[in-house]
C-alpha cells in the first residue's frame, strides 16, 4: 500500500494554488505554479518583500513606468532575442521591428517582449541571472493582467496584439524550464502543452484579421526551404510510429506526430513544435494526464522535433528534459515490456540534432 506524503499546510500561498488545492511555494511577485500554468499570480495579503539583488533595481514600485534595465532588455531584444526566436527571415522582421514598434502603443506586447529579453539574458551566470530572470516575471506577470482582461472582452479588435502575446507565452513557458532547479515532470509538460492550445484557438476563431496583418508569417511563414532528403533514422522512426497505435484514438496521434518529425528535419519551420501538442485529441491527452503507458511512449518520440531546434536558446536541452520525464514516469516493468530504451532514443536525438558521432580512437 502507498504510503501518503503530507506536507505542512501553506496558509499564504496564491489565491490559483489555493483553487487548485495544489502546495504554493509562495514565491513573490510570481510563485513558480503559476509560472508553469502562465496564469495571474495574486496573493490576497501583501508578504515579506525579497531583499534586491543587485544590479536589480526596484521593481515593485515601477507604477507602469519603465526603467535603464527595461531600456537594457529591449536593447538586447532588438539586437539579439528576436534573431534567435524563428528561423524565417520573414518572421525575425515581425519579431524585431514589427513588435516593438506596436509595443509602443501597446503595454501588452511591450510586457511580452521584455519578458522575452529578461529570460534570454537570465541565462547568464551570476548576480544579473537572478535580476533578469525575476524581471522578465515581472513583465511576465503585468503581461498576463492584461492579456486575460482583453480575453474577456471581444477580442476581435485587439487580435493584433493578443495573438503574438499568446506565442510569446509559449516561449516563455520553455525558456523558463531551463533554470528551474528540478526537471520537468510530465504533468508539468502537459501544463505546457495546454499552452500551444491557445494560439491555435484565436488563430481558428480570428484567422481572417491575423491572414490580412504582418503578423501571419508567424502563423505561416513563405519563405521556407525545399524539404531535404530525410536521413534513415528519422525515416525508421516515423514509421514506427506510425505502426504503433491499439485504438484509432492512439492511431491519429501517432500519425500527427510522425507527420511533424518529417517536417522538423527542415529544422525551419518552428511552427512543428507547436503543431503536434495542438492538434492532440482530448481523448489522448486525457490518456497522457493518467499516464497510460503506451501514451507516454508515444509522447518521448515528440523529442525528436524538440531535438532539430536544439540551437534555438529558448529550445536548448528540452528533448533530453521530456526524455528524462518520460522516463521517470514510465516504471521500468512498461519500459521492458513496451521495449522502450532510452540510451536508444538519446542516440537518435543527438544524430537529428545534427550532433557529430564520437569516433572510437581505441586500437
Amino acid at each position: 500500500m502507498a504510503i501518503r506524503r503530507f506536507h505542512q499546510k501553506s496558509r499564504g500561498g496564491c489565491h490559483r494554488c489555493k483553487i487548485r488545492r495544489v502546495k504554493c511555494d509562495e514565491t513573490r511577485p510570481i510563485c513558480r505554479n503559476c509560472i508553469r500554468q502562465s496564469t495571474e499570480c495574486v496573493y490576497s495579503e501583501p508578504g515579506p518583500r525579497a531583499p534586491p539583488v543587485s544590479p536589480q533595481p526596484d521593481i515593485q514600485d515601477n507604477n507602469g513606468l519603465y526603467d535603464a534595465l527595461d531600456l537594457l532588455l529591449m536593447h538586447r531584444f532588438a539586437t539579439v532575442t528576436a534573431i534567435q526566436l524563428f528561423p524565417s527571415a520573414q518572421a525575425t522582421h515581425v519579431w524585431r521591428n514589427i513588435l516593438p514598434v506596436s509595443a509602443h502603443t501597446e503595454p501588452l506586447l511591450m510586457h511580452g517582449i521584455l519578458a522575452l529579453a529578461g529570460m534570454d539574458l537570465a541565462r547568464m551566470d551570476g548576480d544579473a541571472h537572478s535580476a533578469y530572470r525575476t524581471r522578465a516575471f515581472h513583465h511576465q506577470q503585468m503581461g498576463l493582467s492584461i492579456f486575460q482582461e482583453m480575453l474577456q472582452k471581444d477580442n476581435s479588435a485587439q487580435i493584433h496584439a493578443i495573438f503574438p502575446f499568446s506565442l510569446i507565452l509559449v516561449i516563455l513557458a520553455f525558456a523558463s524550464a531551463h533554470s528551474e532547479v528540478a526537471e520537468p515532470s510530465v504533468d508539468t509538460i502537459l501544463d505546457i502543452f495546454a499552452l500551444f492550445r491557445g494560439p491555435r484557438a484565436l488563430a481558428a476563431a480570428n484567422y481572417d484579421a491575423i491572414s490580412e496583418s504582418e503578423y501571419y508569417v508567424l502563423l505561416r511563414p513563405t519563405d521556407t526551404k525545399p524539404p531535404p532528403r530525410l536521413s534513415e533514422e528519422v525515416v525508421r522512426q516515423a514509421e514506427k510510429l506510425r505502426a504503433m497505435g491499439s485504438d484509432d484514438v492512439a492511431r491519429v496521434a501517432t500519425r500527427q506526430l510522425a507527420d511533424a518529425i518529417e517536417v522538423s528535419a527542415q529544422r525551419f519551420d518552428l511552427r512543428v513544435i507547436g503543431r503536434w501538442p495542438a492538434m492532440l485529441s482530448d481523448h489522448f491527452f486525457a490518456r497522457l494526464k493518467q499516464h497510460h503507458p503506451e501514451a507516454l511512449v508515444v509522447l518521448s518520440h515528440y523529442s525528436i522535433v524538440l531535438a532539430a531546434f536544439r540551437e534555438r536558446w529558448w529550445v536548448g536541452p528540452w528533448d533530453r528534459m521530456l526524455l528524462s520525464a518520460v522516463s521517470h514516469a514510465l516504471p521500468g516493468s512498461e519500459q521492458t515490456r513496451l521495449d522502450w530504451r532510452l540510451d536508444h532514443l538519446e542516440t537518435v536525438l543527438d544524430r537529428h540534432a545534427g550532433v557529430p558521432e564520437a569516433v572510437d580512437t581505441k586500437p
